[in-house]
């Protein structure tokens, strides 16, 4: 196999020889006994001949090392191609589906599942009309992944899943045990091992992990929490964060997670192709109690002398809420 120096060299006895084969009537037996001077082996001088004519008209006629450095990649790319190896993360993801489909039967499944409040992307996300176990995730190590971002990845499908599963390749297994132990119990292993997907630990179905649905919520998701009150288009911060103090201002942290799971899975269970979605069966009324007693404390978040420009100032919300609530 030739090397770059040479090339380099034979470079000009190279392009002198295709420009003469590009006239007509040419005469090449000059011009390809200098490039055979350059280039003895006849195999080697096909190959260069043949990653030569790979290039552009532009490449052909320069002649700045930039060039004779692409005329060398192209040579080395016949002359010794790289060995490429697929990833078997598509049957790995297929395994899965078929795993999900079969273990939680009647479960809607969603591939790459996405939202802007989410630090992460799950691979592939199940979701059921099982309220104790509505929402499984699952995370794929294939054979040519790392583990560079698998904390984090765990962690917070940990906190808005009921169900998270891991699905890797043989060869990661043990280096995940010696990383993180017993760090992630809750964690289902399943392993990809001779083209099949083997349980190797089960889950721990946390009915407890929908606490953070609130936090994805859609901003039209928000605007329905503040529906049922009067006045809201007086609101003075009518943006998401705004809505998120007004919510956590007057719900109580069990209503503000029964309504967000409510929500969320009927988005998640009834969204298909971004088509628009009317909550028509979600009353927010229904999670609650004393509406009245909210509706007081609506009222005092429409006075701007509680905020401090666009942020709630909860100090001030407090004192004044105390007095409109014995009135």
């Amino acid at each position: 196999m030739l090397q770059f120096k040479d090339i380099k060299n034979s470079y000009p006895s190279l392009s002198a020889y295709f420009r003469r084969k590009e006239k007509e009537k040419p005469n090449l037996d000059i011009y390809l006994d200098r490039l055979t001077e350059d280039v003895p082996d006849e195999k080697d001088r096909e190959i260069l001949i043949q990653a030569y004519d790979s290039l552009s008209n532009t490449e052909k006629n320069a002649r700045s090392t930039h060039y004779v450095a692409k005329l060398w990649k192209a040579y080395r790319n016949i002359a010794a191609p790289k060995k490429t190896t697929t990833s078997n993360e598509k049957d790995i993801r297929d395994l899965v589906t078929k795993f999900l489909g079969k273990v939680h039967k009647g479960y809607t499944i969603r591939h790459e599942f996405s939202s802007w409040q989410l630090p992460v992307r799950p691979d592939v996300m199940a979701i059921g009309e099982n309220d104790k176990n509505p929402i499984i995730t699952v995370e794929i190590k294939s054979d040519k992944d790392s583990f560079d971002r698998i904390y984090r990845q765990l962690s917070e499908y940990s906190k808005f899943s009921t169900t998270v599963y891991l699905a890797l390749d043989e060869k990661h297994l043990v280096p995940f045990l010696n990383k993180y132990g017993t760090m992630f119990s809750n964690i289902g292993i399943l392993v990809y091992v001779d083209e099949k997907l083997e349980v190797y630990k089960k889950p721990y179905i946390d009915p407890f992990g929908l606490g953070s649905l609130f936090h994805i919520m859609w901003f039209n998701e928000l605007k329905l929490m503040i529906a049922p009150f009067k006045g809201r288009s007086k609101m003075p911060n009518k943006d998401s964060f705004g809505m998120e103090a007004v919510i956590a201002a007057i719900y109580t942290h069990r209503e503000v997670r029964e309504i967000a799971k409510a929500i969320v899975l009927w988005r998640l269970r009834n969204h298909d192709n971004g088509d628009r979605l009317i909550y028509h069966d979600i009353k927010i009324e229904d999670f609650c109690i004393d509406m009245e007693r909210k509706q007081k404390l609506f009222t005092v978040l429409l006075n701007r002398d509680v905020w401090d420009h666009r942020n709630l100032n909860f100090k001030k919300f407090n004192e004044a809420s105390r007095e409109a609530l014995l009135v």
